[in-house]
This record gives structure tokens, C-alpha cells and sequence, in this order.
């Protein structure tokens, strides 16, 4: 598989951990993922607000429908999220970044090195070394990444 979604608890939040390899992820990966998510949108009755997302990718991301379908539609542009990454050099990458900020204001990009700011920005300090165990869980299901392996915490 290209993509991976678990989704955890973190204190009063709930965080959507994706890993990416380097492929865009599948129409049918996505499907699977969104329905999850709206699944979790209904448990927590529609409030978005304690959602998180944190996402590691070797560069696979959302096609513009799928971005749309997320971040607008379905999570209305309220959930802090942060992507990290090695692809931020890559103008391409940057631009998908660009227009994933403008769908959803509480976006940011980080690069491996960056971890501490991501899970600062989604409400998530102190959490990191548990979400790296979580994502490694996925990555039991994922192709092998590159980004995964190069993240650690401050603590």
C-alpha cells in the first residue's frame, strides 16, 4: 500500500496519524480514509475542533479533488494540521502545500528536522515519541518510507 490512516487519542484530542510513500495515494485508499474520518466526525458530533493531523510523507499527496474533499468539505478548513517531509525543495511539492494552506488556514509544512515545531503547532508537544511508535504500526502496512526513519523528538 502507498498510504496509511490510524487514528489516536491524545489527552482531549484526537489525531488522524497518515503516512505517504512517495506514490499519490489511490482512489480507493482515499475513499477508505475519508470514510473513516467522517466516521469520526460523527462521534464527535461535528465539532472538528480536537481533531489533529499530522502527516509524514516521501512526497505522495492528495489530488486536487481529494484535497478538496478533506480539507473543505469534510473538515471545513478548522483542523490544525502539519505535514512533514524531505520533498519541501521540490517546487511542485511546495505548490500542493500552498494550496493545501489555502483550503485549510491551520496547515503547515515542516521538514524531518522540524518535528518538535509540527506537534508544537498541533497542540502535540510531549506526544512525539508515542505518535513516531504509532506511525511505525502503520508503516507494518505501508511500503517503506524514507521520512519515517529520520524523525526523532527533543524529548
Amino acid at each position: 500500500m502507498d498510504m496509511g490512516l490510524k487514528i489516536v487519542s491524545c489527552d482531549n484530542l484526537r489525531v488522524a496519524l497518515w503516512l505517504h510513500t512517495e506514490q499519490d495515494p489511490p482512489a480507493e485508499l482515499w475513499t477508505s480514509a475519508i470514510e473513516q474520518l467522517s466516521a469520526l466526525k460523527q462521534e464527535l458530533r461535528g465539532d472538528v475542533s480536537s481533531l489533529r493531523m499530522l502527516v509524514i510523507t516521501d512526497g505522495g499527496a492528495p489530488n486536487a479533488l481529494q484535497r478538496s474533499a478533506l480539507f473543505t468539505q469534510l473538515l471545513e478548513g478548522k483542523v490544525k494540521s502539519a505535514v512533514v517531509t524531505t520533498v519541501l525543495a521540490n517546487r511542485f511539492k511546495r505548490g500542493i502545500a500552498t494550496a493545501i494552506f489555502w483550503l485549510n488556514p491551520n496547515f503547515r509544512a515542516f521538514g524531518p528536522d522540524q518535528l518538535d515545531q509540527a506537534l508544537a503547532h498541533l497542540d502535540l508537544d510531549g506526544h512525539g515519541e508515542r505518535l513516531i511508535e504509532q506511525l511505525r504500526e502503520v508503516q507494518r502496512s505501508v511500503a517503506p518510507t524514507k521520512t519515517l526513519p529520520m524523525l526523532s523528538t527533543g524529548g
